[in-house]
């Protein structure tokens, strides 16, 4: 940002550039140039409104929280380990899981290495940690315990949980039909550990969308359309 040239636009990402674009996506120009940008260029008062009330003294509840094992971060440590060390042998180009998708598809000379280090990341050993670290989403009784104790409804807990299930499961249906098709093209090995990564996620998404049904059942005595 500093040097009086520009380089090669890339897909490597900073805050700066992420925010500009996100802007502009909605159709709002913040700076002249939305690829290359710094956080001195969004210091202006006309640009944005102060949020009052932002940041509040954590309790210790939030405290808590905060100590508990976070699945999403160990997921993604574990992706930007494996991209890093992929990065490393096959070029700085490799900077997103579908770079190296690509990869594995146009050089299948790679995929077993790049298997290799997937598996040595721990790239592929996240799908069921949700059952271990939140175990009340897949357990009735566990449920109720859970709802009980945060003085939550069930009902609209269940809800909740359906909802979450049924949006993330056509995501993961998507991604495993595509990895089907590669799999079936190439044979690569790469693509049949993500063949069995989503198999696993669909199988907990439906665990979490059936648990909501049965809750709403017990209650209703049928399952509610909004359930099904």
């Amino acid at each position: 940002m500093v040097i009086p040239f520009r380089l090669p636009l890339s897909e490597r990402q900073f805050c700066s550039r992420l925010v500009a674009q996100c802007y502009y996506k909605a159709g709002i120009s913040l700076v002249k140039d939305k690829n290359y940008c710094s956080p001195a260029n969004f210091d202006n008062p006309k640009l944005f409104d102060e949020v009052p009330e932002a940041v509040r003294e954590a309790t210790q509840e939030d405290i808590d929280f905060t100590k508990k094992r976070d699945v999403n971060l160990e997921t993604q440590v574990d992706t930007i380990r494996m991209i890093t060390e992929i990065r490393k042998m096959y070029g700085k180009k490799i900077q997103t899981l579908k770079h190296v998708k690509d990869l594995v598809l146009e050089r299948p000379e790679t995929d077993a290495v790049i298997t290799g280090i997937a598996l040595r990341s721990g790239y592929f050993d996240h799908a069921e940690v949700d059952m271990e670290v939140n175990s009340w989403r897949y357990n009735e009784y566990e449920f109720r315990e859970y709802a009980r104790k945060y003085g939550i409804p069930v009902l609209d807990l269940a809800a909740e949980i359906r909802n979450v299930g049924s949006s993330t499961a056509s995501v993961h249906k998507k991604e495993l039909e595509n990895y089907k098709e590669l799999l079936e093209k190439t044979g690569a090995d790469f693509y049949h550990h993500h063949v069995i990564l989503y198999k696993k996620i669909i199988n907990t998404d439906n665990i979490r969308k059936d648990l909501a049904k049965n809750i709403a059942r017990s209650i209703y005595g049928f399952v509610p359309a909004a359930f099904v």
